[in-house]
């Protein structure tokens, strides 16, 4: 190609980027969040592309998994190739497959497609939807032929592929989604909690959100969150009677300690509002992973309106260092503890024993 016409056609795309820019720009952060999110609650990235998209996932993939001139420890990333990917013949259906053996409410499926006409994609990423995977789908233009990839919440179908580079840029190097220097040199999933105490947890969240919205129906936009079978609820509801009934029905779950009542007396927060309390507890996560003296895992994050709920089992000196940090991060107008305190020694029980290998390093 003659250098003029190449000058010509990068001027385009850099035309075409600058005047998409404020859109691009909302869905990047969106996409970002998402994939931070889901890496620092133990998730994992499934990234898809089929037949010249596919070099684009396996790119994704081997950017998250081992960086790009960074040093920092390895982040969960699959590459889901499909049919004629990579140069390879794939049986039909292996897309689908692998997505029902490899994914989990919570992980992401990272999608790249250039038309948007690409079946086996298509089939695999309504399959990601129907498990409740986050759908994150990058296409060209003819992805706006895709209707069934739409409406889902916080599943980003970013207009331009070009933006796949921008968003790959941002996972690697952008300050608040750093992941790098978790504490120990690796990034350790842990709870406080014994698994009966999770799962209690969870059985409290799911009980009591049920009876919530028996009492009250979709009046108001309602959190429940349980820690330790602690109870927070965060949103905001139409009346003072309403955010009573709530709490006093979040009281009678079965197996809960306290409750913690936050809902404020207000209309709905917008899509743009919750938007932004993802992001800031992207960033949140990312800075407590970077914190070399906490254990990032101690801590549930929960974010409403920028309002910062910290809740985990953590000793004074972590709890008012991840306020401390917390409180540094852009976005964040307050920070709320409703932790449970343990002392130094606890905290040395309750920590894991280290292993043989690390032992004899030492």
């Amino acid at each position: 190609m003659p250098q003029t016409q190449l000058q010509h056609h990068l001027v385009e795309i850099a035309d075409g980027l600058y005047q998409s820019s404020e859109r691009l720009a909302q869905h990047i952060d969106a996409a970002a969040a998402a994939i931070v999110h889901s890496l620092t609650s133990g998730g994992k990235v499934l990234c898809a592309g089929e037949a010249e998209a596919a070099w684009l996932a396996h790119q994704a993939a081997h950017l998250l998994t081992l960086g790009a001139g960074r040093e920092r420890p390895a982040l969960a990333a699959v590459s889901v190739a499909g049919a004629g990917g990579l140069g390879v013949t794939a049986p039909a259906g292996q897309m689908d497959a692998q997505v029902r053996a490899l994914g989990h409410p919570g992980d992401v499926w990272l999608a790249f497609s250039l038309e948007g006409a690409e079946g086996e994609l298509a089939m695999a990423t309504a399959t990601a939807r129907d498990m409740d995977l986050t759908l994150v789908v990058m296409t060209g233009d003819g992805g706006r032929r895709l209707p069934a990839w739409r409406g889902t919440l916080m599943k980003s179908i970013v207009g331009r592929l070009c933006a796949a580079a921008v968003v790959l840029s941002s996972l690697n190097g952008c300050a608040p989604l750093m992941l790098g220097t978790a504490v120990g040199g690796a990034f350790v999933v842990t709870d406080r909690r014994t698994s009966g105490a999770q799962l209690e947890d969870q059985g409290i969240e799911i009980k009591a959100s049920n009876r919530i919205r028996e009492a009250v129906g979709e009046r108001g936009h309602i959190n429940v969150t349980s820690y330790n079978r602690v109870i927070l609820l965060t949103g905001e509801v139409v009346s003072e009677a309403d955010r009573l009934t709530i709490e006093q029905v979040a009281a009678r779950t079965e197996n809960v300690r306290s409750v913690v009542n936050e809902l404020a007396v207000m209309g709905s927060s917008s899509l743009t509002s919750r938007s932004s309390d993802l992001l800031v507890q992207a960033k949140i996560k990312a800075t407590l992973v970077d914190a070399r003296d906490l254990q990032s895992n101690a801590f549930k994050v929960v974010v409403e309106r920028g309002e910062v709920f910290l809740m985990g089992m953590v000793t004074e000196r972590e709890a008012n260092r991840a306020a401390d940090l917390v409180a540094s991060v852009s976005g964040v107008l307050k920070v709320v503890k409703v932790l449970h305190i343990i002392s130094e020694e606890e905290l040395i029980r309750k920590m894991p024993p280290a292993s043989p290998a690390s032992a004899a390093a030492r």
